[in-house]
C-alpha cells in the first residue's frame, strides 16, 4: 500500500527561552548534534518530492535557531505551506522581519490561560508577551492561531481565556489535551475527568456557534460523542476524527533527525530512522516502518474501545495519549463517547 506524506511537525531545536512544566520535549538547551543548515534544507527537497503539503515548525523555541528563516523560506518556495508554533515570549523587530522575508503567513502562539495560570505554566510575564505578539501579527494581517494545552491547572479558565483571544481578533483557536510525557511525565492526574471533559466539547461547540469562531479539537480529544461533527473541521463543514495518521499521513522529525509517526509519540522506542542515515523518502516508503499503524487491525483493541461499534473508524484514539498514560496504544481511558 502506498502512504501519501501530507503533514510534517519538525522539531528545529529544543533551545527553550522558558521551561514550561508541560513541556514534552523537555526543551531548554540545544542538542549537540542538531541537524545542520545543510542537512535541514536537503530534507526540504526530501519533503516536497514527497509531496508534503503542510509543514509546522516547532521547538523548543524556533526563533533561538539563527537560520530558522532560511529552512522556512526554502519550504515556503517549494510550494509546502508552511507554520510556525512559538511561545511568542522573546519576539522582536528581528524575528518579526525574518517572518517577512520567509514568506510564512500562519503563526501559532501557544496561549495555556489566563494571565495567572499562563504565567504559573510558562514563566512570569509571558502571558503578557504572547498577547502582545498576537495583536503585533493581527495588525500587519497574519494568520495568527492560538494553541492552549489543556490541563487540570487550566480547564477552569476556558470562558475567560476566549474573551482575551477574541478581543484580540484570533484567526483560529487550537485546543489540546495535555498528554504525560517529557516534564509532564509524572503527572497524569493532569488530564481532567471524562465530564470535564464533556464540558469542553460543549464549550467547543457553543462558542463555534455563538462566536462564529474556528475552534478545533485536536486529535487527542473525543471521540465520537454528540460533538464529533462540530469539533474537527472549519465553519459550515461536518468532519470526524478518522483514526490516529502517524505514519499513515503524518510525520514528525526532530532536531538531531530522527523520525517518528508523530512528534507527540516522543519515546525512542518510535524511532523509525534518521535522515543521516536513511534518506526520508525510504523511511517514508518502507514496509519495515511505522508497523502500529500500518498493520492495524481491530483485534489489537482492548478495553472498551475493542466493543465499540465505531472502532473500525476511530481505531482506538491518539496513539500518544493512549501510550504516555497508561503503555497501551490501543486503548483509550479519556474518550468521552
Amino acid at each position: 500500500m502506498t502512504y501519501k506524506l501530507k503533514q510534517c511537525v519538525w522539531e528545529l531545536t529544543t533551545a527553550c527561552n522558558l521551561r514550561c512544566g508541560h513541556c514534552g520535549s523537555n526543551a531548554g538547551l540545544a542538542r549537540e548534534n542538531e541537524l545542520t543548515l545543510d542537512e535541514c534544507l536537503r530534507v526540504c527537497n526530501e519533503l516536497s518530492d514527497l509531496e508534503c503539503k503542510n509543514v509546522s515548525l516547532i521547538g523548543g523555541e524556533v526563533f533561538l535557531r539563527k537560520d530558522w528563516h532560511i529552512i522556512a523560506r526554502d519550504l515556503v518556495e517549494k510550494g509546502i505551506e508552511t507554520s510556525i508554533i512559538t511561545n511568542g515570549y522573546d519576539v522582536g523587530i528581528s524575528e518579526l522581519t525574518h517572518i517577512k522575508e520567509s514568506g510564512i503567513e500562519h503563526i501559532c502562539i501557544s496561549v495555556d490561560g489566563t494571565e495567572k495560570t499562563h504565567d504559573m505554566l510558562r514563566g512570569q510575564g509571558s502571558f503578557s508577551l504572547c498577547i502582545e505578539l498576537i495583536r503585533k501579527l493581527k495588525q500587519k494581517d497574519y494568520l495568527v492561531s492560538g494553541i492552549t494545552t489543556i490541563s487540570m491547572a487550566n480547564i477552569d479558565d476556558m470562558e475567560q481565556l476566549s474573551r482575551v483571544l477574541f478581543d484580540c481578533e484570533i484567526d483560529a483557536w487550537q485546543i489540546q489535551l495535555c498528554a504525560p510525557f517529557g516534564r509532564a511525565c509524572d503527572k497524569a492526574s493532569r488530564i481532567p475527568t471524562k465530564s470535564q471533559l464533556v464540558k469542553l466539547l460543549d464549550f467547543i461547540v457553543q462558542k463555534r456557534e455563538t462566536e462564529k469562531r474556528f475552534i478545533v479539537a485536536a486529535d487527542n480529544i473525543g471521540y465520537f460523542s454528540h460533538h464529533e461533527h462540530h469539533i474537527r473541521s472549519p465553519l459550515g463543514l461536518k468532519g470526524c476524527y478518522g483514526g490516529c495518521s502517524a505514519g499513515i499521513r503524518t510525520v514528525g522529525i526532530d532536531s538531531v533527525g530522527n523520525i517518528r509517526g508523530c512528534e507527540a509519540l516522543y519515546d525512542e522506542c518510535f524511532i523509525e530512522g534518521n535522515v543521516r542515515n536513511t534518506p526520508l523518502s525510504n523511511i517514508w516508503n518502507s514496509e519495515e516502518t511505522f508497523r502500529y499503524n500500518r498493520r492495524f487491525d481491530e483485534s489489537m483493541l482492548t478495553g472498551a474501545c475493542a466493543s465499540c461499534n465505531v472502532r473500525n473508524i476511530c481505531t482506538g484514539g491518539c496513539r500518544s495519549i493512549n501510550y504516555f498514560s497508561h503503555g497501551n496504544l490501543y486503548e483509550s481511558l479519556h474518550c468521552v463517547r
